[in-house]
């Protein structure tokens, strides 16, 4: 379906002229975005040509860093080194000015469709739709989905859409909205970005926890996994953010038997942050006792994690 001549063009070309012309609740627009999202599924194994232009930067970077370095070769330095290069560099992308067919599935001004349609449809099956596709271009680890999610974050400002949409009170909603975030929060140059923007959204989900009794075990899990890799590389931010409410709720999550993935995720969640000793310091001076953080069940989390030699 990718191959079909016009196909893309005009699929992207309807919901551009819907954005336009403020008609994002159509059922067509549904249509048109769940066909897209199919067709982005998978794409960077099945069509890897359109990515050729953020694959040959990464390797004449490669072939940079490979003629600057002058240290010994060992069994593991020279991989490790390439594959840290990779997850922090910043890419300069020059998109295709004129792109056409499948290549308008990556362009970001698809991705301007996207994100404009997620801040003005009030259907639902459109917004998960939506979340769909963008998280298909960024969920896997590696430079292709770095750069894309660079572009949705940085060039495009997308988490000014998709951060109002995690307080929403649709659960499938908000579950897709937990996983793109979760998507984006592997590339590390964007930490900042969207702790700003998506932070105090995935506390306020965390200091409900299950008390409004429709939240899913997977969309407490996967913020608890967000907001421990944001507070760890945001620790100033997050002692604006971190109270008395919050931690009696990871606690009590921690504990709870039929929530098993969103209980392993808050125990390590409350290991971690009083391992963290600038977080430890100042939850003592809010009066937090270490009984709080560090048990036998966190304890217990946390040794389950570890690698071991």
């Amino acid at each position: 379906m990718r191959k079909c001549r016009s196909l893309v063009d005009s699929l992207v070309s309807y919901l551009k002229d819907c954005v336009e012309t403020d008609k994002p609740d159509d059922k067509s627009v549904e249509n048109c975005v769940c066909i897209l999202n199919n067709l982005t599924f998978q794409l960077e194994a099945e069509a890897p040509v359109l990515f050729s232009r953020i694959t040959a930067l990464t390797q004449t970077d490669n072939r940079t860093q490979s003629q600057s370095h002058t240290s010994p070769i060992g069994c593991f330095s020279s991989q490790s080194k390439m594959s840290q290069h990779e997850h922090h560099f910043d890419f300069p992308v020059i998109e295709d000015p004129q792109p056409n067919g499948a290549g308008w599935l990556i362009h970001s001004k698809t991705l301007h469709i996207y994100l404009s349609l997620l801040g003005s449809s009030q259907q639902e099956q459109i917004q998960e739709a939506c979340c769909g596709v963008l998280r298909n271009l960024v969920a896997h680890e590696g430079i292709v989905s770095s750069v894309m999610s660079q572009t949705i974050v940085q060039k495009l400002n997308g988490m000014q859409v998709i951060s109002p949409l995690l307080k929403s009170n649709k659960v499938n909603l908000k579950r897709n909205t937990v996983a793109l975030v979760g998507s984006l929060v592997q590339n590390p140059n964007l930490h900042d970005a969207i702790a700003r923007r998506a932070l105090p959204e995935l506390l306020g989900i965390l200091s409900a926890g299950t008390k409004e009794g429709n939240e899913s075990d997977d969309t407490l899990a996967m913020a608890c996994h967000i907001v421990n890799s944001l507070l760890m590389k945001e620790s100033e931010m997050s002692m604006r953010l971190l109270n008395n409410n919050l931690i009696n709720s990871l606690n009590d999550l921690s504990k709870n038997k039929y929530f098993p993935k969103s209980s392993k995720a808050a125990s390590l969640l409350l290991y971690n942050l009083w391992s963290d000793k600038n977080t430890q310091s100042f939850l003592k001076k809010q009066g937090m006792s270490k009984s709080s953080f560090v048990n036998d069940i966190t304890t217990a989390a946390h040794r389950s994690v570890q690698v071991i030699d």
